[in-house]
């Protein structure tokens, strides 16, 4: 069993840095594209979403950090891993707002 905790991490690893990659290149693109004469980054909406998607990623990163830390102690158990698994569940939410990459 102590396979499927190192398994979700490497998923949790996978997840997490896609979604950092994902943000990065969004928060980019938003800065330089235009509608209606201003950029889409400029949208209270948009920074709204963007800073709700980087709260998400921040504390899936900070919970992933904090899993490798204490599969590394040993001390990582099956629940804590099955905890992981809200990781996937951000990488589905910024690919369902159709964030890049």
């Amino acid at each position: 069993m102590s396979g499927l905790v190192q398994e979700r991490l490497i998923v949790a690893v996978r997840a997490v840095s896609t979604c950092e990659t994902a943000l990065e290149q969004t928060i980019a693109y938003t800065k330089e594209r235009k509608a209606f004469g201003q950029r889409v980054f400029d949208f209270q909406n948009t920074r709204f979403t963007l800073a709700d998607l980087v709260t998400e990623v921040q504390i899936a990163r900070h919970f992933m950090d904090r899993c490798i830390k204490l599969h590394a102690q040993g001390a990582c158990d099956m629940r804590t891993a099955a905890y992981m698994e809200a990781i996937n569940r951000v990488a589905n939410f910024t690919r369902k707002r159709g964030l890049y990459p």
